[in-house]
């Protein structure tokens, strides 16, 4: 058997592999559980308790806009109550790169249909006096 004929058939049965790798894990991302979770709650109806609503004017944002923002926050498994009933509770921390650029965490409620953002608590001392 020549060089090519030894190449030929390699090609060939390579050529299958990727089909059956595709077919098998094609569709397949590479997501965690908290950029799915993120992105749940960004989905969901956003509500705002009476000391986030204080803290997000003293941010001066809007409430959409710290929706938008959730995506570079990650969620503190150890910190967070997710088994927690009726709503369960993550506790949302910025993500290493963003932490100069949002210099609180967010604690988060999920019911079922409607995220609710309890608190925000500020890394240094806020101005903000909510009650």
């Amino acid at each position: 058997m020549t060089f090519q004929e030894r190449l030929k058939l390699y090609m060939i049965g390579f050529l299958i592999g990727l089909i059956l790798v595709y077919a098998l894990f094609g569709t397949r991302t590479c997501t965690s559980l908290s950029e799915v979770k993120i992105s749940e709650l960004k989905r969901q109806t956003l509500k705002l308790s009476e000391k986030s609503h204080c803290q997000i004017k003293c941010l001066k944002k809007s409430s959409s806009q710290l929706k938008s923002e959730l995506e570079f926050f990650e969620i503190n498994f150890d910190k967070s109550q997710p088994r927690e009933k009726p709503c369960r509770i993550y506790f949302l921390e910025p993500r290493e790169q963003f932490k100069k650029f949002y210099p609180y965490q967010i604690i988060v409620k999920d019911c079922d249909e409607t995220t609710v953002i309890e608190e925000l608590i500020f890394q240094n001392t806020s101005k903000c006096q909510c009650p």
